[in-house]
């Protein structure tokens, strides 16, 4: 049974989900003196480049499998890859490659994206592209542009409490880029009620 699990884990083509029990059944088999391919360090790595590849939703799996009070080194293990596996899903959240400026949502898309990083880590924030952002927010329908100022309502509380130079001064790029984007009538004055909440924002912090 251990050959046939390293031998599986090897491939590095399973599915991130099934992690938590292979690192269970691999550290229970090698405690009573069973051996494999792999060895501990081996084994992880192979783990740890399935996550690497996709495997941000293993998270809470891993997170869930650690026992209170588990020590040694499956527990070492599940430390590491779920920390991989945050970093992960965190990459993948503040990913805006999928959202385009001809996509009618665009704007409704980037606001949940803002709210959900904020929530997960605000410093994840800085991966958006201040001018990317703003090319958006100009490209969007009315809608799409009250959903990104409302984000920003909403993310507030997360930002003002981090002691960030970073997230200043990508509040700060923001407003910049903002402020020099094209809008009509309308649009101008939900961009400057956007660039209101952004500056309430950077208020609180300085």
């Amino acid at each position: 049974m251990m050959e046939e699990l390293c031998s599986l884990v090897a491939k590095k083509n399973f599915s991130a989900e099934y992690i938590p029990k292979a690192l269970t059944t691999y550290f229970a088999l090698a405690e009573i003196g069973f051996e494999g391919s792999l060895d501990d360090r081996a084994f992880v790595d192979c783990c740890s480049e399935v996550i690497s590849k996709d495997g941000g939703s293993v998270y809470e799996d891993l997170d869930r499998a650690l026992k209170i009070g588990q020590s040694g080194p499956c527990k070492d293990a599940m430390d590491r890859l779920r920390e991989e596996a945050l970093t992960a899903r965190e990459r993948k959240m503040a990913d805006t490659s999928k959202i385009s400026p001809d996509d009618p949502e665009c704007g409704e898309k980037l606001g949940e994206l803002i709210e959900n990083v904020a929530k997960a880590n605000p410093e994840k924030l800085t991966d958006i592209d201040p001018e990317f952002l703003a090319r958006i927010f100009s490209a969007s329908k009315p809608m799409g542009q009250f959903r990104i100022q409302e984000s920003f309502k909403q993310c507030g509380p997360y930002l003002q409490y981090q002691d960030s130079e970073q997230i200043k001064k990508w509040l700060r790029s923001l407003v910049d880029n903002l402020e020099s984007t094209s809008t009509d009538k309308t649009g101008t004055m939900r961009k400057r009620w956007t660039i209101s909440t952004i500056n309430n924002i950077l208020g609180n912090k300085d």
